[in-house]
């Protein structure tokens, strides 16, 4: 009995024990000033937008805090709170000068707002260079948070988030982030983990990988009602099917944009919706649509309507040189160049170079091929590989002047231009082409010395080509240029295909059937069934495994057949054979897919993946006619998915 008395009380004066600490820590909480409180509630949410727009009443306020606060706990938060404002200032040194203050208050007792700290100056470090320290603080960060799941995502995504400035740690970063995605996350960290996600996988030119990412996390924001970052998501999606040459999907995404938003934001996605409109419904319609937006803003004189006016002129002219009209394109430029000297002060100094772009793209329209030329391209393409011009226009500039520099047959200027592409996608299938044109610039390096030597070595050197025989002679050099063509025309056909599964981009599918116009084809739709929640279950790179799986059995049933992978998830089969032996090959597809039992437990029917499919047919006159099918097919997908699994329809 004495026994169980000793017992009973020694479980009291334990629960005392951990209730006093539990209250203790609510008080702490609780006498935390106000605006430093709101401040940190709001760090890490849909709200931090909020903060970065506030950061000096937000200063004022925690400043006034400090002085009037003695309690060593609400001086810490209020401490970390300022260097975090710093930080968003951009002002790291004295951001680390807070940070450091927040530390040395219990520098004996590091806690989770200690681990907090190590975070941000992590963040810091690399923001200034420091990358061996900003390594440092993530692992003391970690140690700091041990066992606590959430905080260790929101220390990795801050961490990636700031080897994302360096543009050097890419493989880092997927690892990183892909480890958040198999943890249960709140809504708005996972959907910025998915668009940073999105964005590595977007600077890395995987362009269908950084689409899926975009679509997941435009999913959860649909779910969670986040109408601003939806928004922000639509446009990041498609800016990623036009640079993945999906010009319809860029279309179908970034023009409900414009009706919904107005002018918001516009100026991310202009450029990419003129040029798809001209790819999706041609020259005209583009024209079109960009007068309607002159007319709109064209009594307005605020900064963003001249802005809007000057991109009006500005694409109106680039869109003419695209379709060769070289005295309309001089015309519209005139007008661009114009509005920009009216307005020099208004305008950023860098729209001037594609004022220059153009007006030397309109002289070689002319057939002007001058050294003076090709110095100016040279001059311009320095200034832009230099430049902080937002990602998808730089690479959009220099791949204009690879084009250009190509029809120059100035090969050098051209590997430098592929260079850097190169090094701003951090694409290692680049890597491979720039092997060979490494040997491209050695070569012409070599010719453009060759002619600058003198006229007394030239007239000797062709006295002794004479008598070796000049046959001989140009023959090699006819063969060498050959060679040189031959590897550029290499580079530019890999653009046409997917770097996943080596089949047709969409764009270059609609590109090699402009020669069926007026023939009767066949269009078949193929999706694995419920690839979303493969993905989600098992990994995208299971899902990148199982998608080259499918290609591959296509490639070996539609062996004379074009196929396209359409965003991500579709493949596009289009055939030249009648539409009743295009049903016995797809069931014959349906089936290898269904022998191969690739385990998918989540099917409950099957228990593994499966494919169904949607045919159509019909005499195609235009690429809208294409289209058509193509969303028939679509729609016959939808159906037989909604009929089951593994089936197809007609």
């Amino acid at each position: 009995m004495v026994l169980k008395s000793k017992s009973f009380k020694a479980i009291l004066i334990f629960f005392i024990i951990v209730t006093v600490i539990c209250i203790g820590l609510a008080v702490d909480y609780l006498t935390l000033p106000p605006m430093t409180k709101d401040f940190l509630n709001k760090i890490g949410t849909i709200q931090e937008d909020d903060l970065k727009n506030n950061l000096k009443f937000y200063r004022d306020k925690i400043q006034q805090e400090v002085k009037g606060t003695g309690h060593r706990d609400a001086l810490k938060h209020s401490y970390f709170s300022l260097g975090y404002i710093e930080s968003l200032n951009e002002d790291y040194n004295q951001s680390n000068d807070y940070y450091y203050r927040a530390l040395s208050i219990d520098s004996l007792h590091c806690d989770t707002l200690c681990g907090m700290v190590y975070r941000e100056l992590s963040f810091n470090a690399i923001h200034q260079g420091q990358i061996e320290k900003g390594f440092e603080y993530y692992n003391l960060a970690l140690q700091a948070f041990k066992d606590d799941e959430a905080e260790v995502m929101s220390l990795n995504y801050r961490f990636s988030q700031a080897l994302d400035y360096t543009k050097d740690y890419r493989a880092q970063i997927i690892k990183i982030l892909e480890s958040n995605k198999t943890k249960k996350q709140e809504p708005f960290q996972e959907i910025q983990n998915l668009r940073l996600l999105a964005k590595i996988y977007l600077f890395s030119a995987q362009y269908s990988k950084s689409i899926n990412y975009l679509l997941d996390a435009f999913e959860v924001s649909v779910w969670n009602d986040y109408k601003n970052l939806q928004r922000a998501i639509t446009i990041e999606l498609g800016n990623a099917y036009f640079l993945n040459k999906n010009y319809e999907e860029a279309v179908e995404t970034l023009y409900p944009c414009l009706l919904r938003w107005g002018d918001v934001d516009l100026n991310i996605y202009f450029e990419q919706l003129a040029k798809s409109l001209r790819m999706v419904y041609g020259y005209d319609h583009a024209i079109e649509f960009l007068n309607q937006h002159s007319e709109s803003v064209k009594n307005l004189m605020t900064d963003h309507e001249i802005w809007l006016q000057f991109w009006v002129e500005l694409l109106q002219a680039e869109l003419s040189v695209f379709e060769n009209k070289p005295e309309i394109a001089r015309i519209y430029l005139n007008r661009a160049q114009a509005i920009y000297e009216k307005n020099a002060t208004s305008l950023h100094a860098m729209l001037n170079y594609w004022i220059e772009k153009i007006d030397l793209d309109i002289l070689v329209l002319k057939g002007e091929k001058s050294d003076q030329i090709l110095e100016q391209y040279i001059d311009l393409y320095k200034k832009i590989a230099s430049s902080d011009i937002y990602f998808i226009s730089k690479i959009s500039l220099l791949d204009e002047i690879i084009n250009q520099s190509l029809k120059l047959n100035h090969y050098s200027l051209a590997y430098d231009a592929m260079k850097s592409r190169a090094q701003i996608v951090d694409n290692e299938l680049l890597d491979d082409d720039l092997i060979d044109l490494n040997e491209i610039y050695l070569k012409t390096k070599e010719e453009r010395q060759n002619r600058n030597v003198s006229k007394r070595i030239v007239l000797f050197f062709m006295i002794s080509i004479t008598t070796m025989g000049i046959g001989s002679i140009v023959y090699l050099i006819s063969n060498h240029k050959k060679r040189i063509l031959d590897l550029v025309t290499e580079v530019e056909a890999q653009k046409d295909f997917d770097s996943l599964t080596h089949t047709l981009t969409k764009s270059a599918l609609y590109n090699r059937l402009e020669k069926y116009f007026g023939q009767e084809l066949t269009f078949t739709v193929v999706q694995y069934d419920d690839l979303k929640r493969y993905n989600e279950v098992y990994g995208y790179l299971n899902g990148d495994h199982i998608i080259r799986i499918l290609s591959n059995q296509i490639k070996n049933t539609f062996t004379q057949e074009y196929i396209s992978r359409h965003s991500g998830h579709f493949f596009i089969i289009v055939s030249t054979d009648s539409k009743e032996n295009c049903v016995l090959k797809v069931k014959k597809l349906l089936q290898m897919i269904y022998d191969l039992n690739i385990i998918n437990t989540l099917v409950l029917e099957h228990r593994r993946m499966t494919v169904s499919a949607g045919l159509s047919s019909g005499i195609i006159h235009s690429k809208q006619d294409i289209d058509h099918y193509i969303k028939v097919a679509s729609h016959h997908l939808e159906v037989s998915r909604q009929r089951g699994c593994n089936t197809f329809t007609v």
